[in-house]
C-alpha cells in the first residue's frame, strides 16, 4: 500500500468522502456514520465505495489504515508552538509521541473484541462496521443466513401444526 499525504488524500476525496472515512476509523457502522450526518446508510456504503475506488484499496479497513498512516504523520510533525523534541505547550499529553504500535494496539484490541462476538453469535459479518469480505464469501454468509432462516420457519411451521392438530381433535 502506497504512502498518502494529506494533501494528496484531500485532493483524491471529495470534504464528504474525507468526513466519512474520518469516521469509518473509529470502526462505526454504514448505520451509525449515517445517523451522525443526517444521511442514508446507503448513501454512506455509496461514499465509502466510491472512496475505496479513488484510494485503490479493497476494503473499509485499508483506506481506514491510509487515514491513519496520513493523521500519524500528521500528529508526528510538530506545530509552531512546540520544540521540535515534542516538549512545547502542543505536545502530546506526559511527552509521550501517537505512535504507529498505538494505533496498532487498538486495532488488535478492536478486531479481537469483534472475533470473540462473531464467534460467540456464529454468524459471519456482513454487513456494519466490517466490510471486509469478498463477493464469494459475502454471498456464502448469506446463503448461510438464509438456511438457517429456513430451518426455523420450518420449526415455527411445525409447532404450529402440531398445535393446530391438538385442538382439531
Amino acid at each position: 500500500m502506497r504512502d498518502w499525504t494529506e494533501a494528496e488524500l484531500r485532493q483524491k476525496l471529495s470534504a464528504r468522502q474525507y468526513e466519512v472515512l474520518a469516521l469509518v476509523t473509529q470502526h462505526l457502522s454504514s448505520k451509525e456514520i449515517g445517523a451522525r450526518l443526517g444521511l442514508s446508510y446507503k448513501t454512506i456504503d455509496n461514499h465509502v465505495a466510491d472512496l475505496m475506488v479513488r484510494l485503490d484499496v479493497s476494503s473499509r479497513a485499508d483506506a481506514a489504515r491510509i487515514f491513519l498512516g496520513v493523521s500519524e504523520t500528521r500528529e508526528r510533525l510538530p506545530s509552531a508552538s512546540e520544540s521540535l523534541d515534542g516538549t512545547g505547550p502542543g505536545a502530546p499529553q506526559g511527552n509521550r509521541p501517537v505512535t504507529a504500535a498505538m494505533h496498532d494496539e487498538v486495532a488488535v484490541h478492536a478486531s479481537s473484541h469483534r472475533a470473540t462476538t462473531s464467534s460467540l453469535l456464529k454468524l459471519p459479518p456482513v454487513g456494519g462496521a466490517r466490510h471486509d469480505l469478498g463477493l464469494v464469501q459475502r454471498v456464502a454468509a448469506m446463503g448461510q443466513v438464509g438456511l438457517a432462516s429456513v430451518v426455523v420457519l420450518a420449526a415455527i411451521v411445525t409447532v404450529m401444526v402440531g398445535i393446530l392438530s391438538l385442538l382439531g381433535r
